[in-house]
């Protein structure tokens, strides 16, 4: 198998995991969910971060398996990072801000 395979593969699950971990935590503690659209727009937003993150990935680790983690975990922080920047935007200091007169 190619590395090149893996660290697409790993790097897609890492950023989906942390897209889909706030919907498993209300899974877990019993909340009734609906299926949403944004479901659906999170795996396109994830496919498309990991698309042009991908070429700048460059594995430097022997093995396929110390690979696929470091490329997992890079994923997962990259969405973590997105994750927290759009909620301080969204709730943030901008919104708290009083209009112009």
């Amino acid at each position: 198998m190619d590395i090149q395979i893996v660290v697409f593969a790993a790097i897609f699950l890492g950023v989906l995991s942390r897209a889909f971990l706030p919907y498993l935590r209300k899974l877990i503690d019993g909340e009734k969910l609906v299926f949403q659209a944004r479901y659906i727009a999170i795996v396109i937003a994830s496919f498309i971060t990991v698309w042009t993150v991908f070429p700048t990935y460059s594995p430097i680790l022997d093995g396929w398996m110390q690979t696929a983690t470091a490329a997992f975990t890079f994923g997962f922080g990259l969405q973590s990072l997105y994750t927290e920047a759009y909620n301080w935007l969204s709730t943030g200091y901008a919104k708290t801000q009083p209009s112009p007169p």
